[in-house]
């Protein structure tokens, strides 16, 4: 019981700072979107009282352009990576991994889906 309390205190911080100052579609552009937006689809995905609670401050429609973005982002990338794997092949990547708190890293790809389907529908 003391998570959700906490959840719901920091859902209303985040409620607070969208009423507030930033605007929906601009915080969809701000750097801690991709922080925010990964967490609330991680700690709310098939939990409902978290959903519930979600629903109190934002909308769950703000999770859903996030997450189709994220799909359409990551089709894109793949399809340039499968069409530049034969011309970049037996080269070394000298790229280093990237640890961050993109959604990929916060929230299973195989349930990208699903989560869209699941935040689309009335709780």
């Amino acid at each position: 019981m003391k998570g959700h309390i906490i959840f719901k205190r920091f859902l209303a911080e985040v409620g607070m700072v969208l009423i507030t100052g930033v605007s929906p579609p601009l915080c969809t552009r701000c750097r801690l979107s991709q922080l925010l937006y990964p967490t609330l689809i991680a700690a709310c995905y098939q939990m409902e009282e978290n959903r519930a609670i979600l629903q109190e401050e934002i909308s769950s429609k703000l999770l859903v352009t996030f997450l189709e973005n994220a799909c359409s982002k990551a089709q894109a990338k793949e399809k340039a990576a499968s069409s530049s794997a034969a011309a970049t092949a037996g080269k070394k990547s000298s790229s280093v991994v990237n640890f961050s708190c993109e959604l990929q890293h916060r929230f299973p790809k195989v349930y990208w889906e699903k989560a869209i389907t699941y935040f689309s529908q009335p709780s």
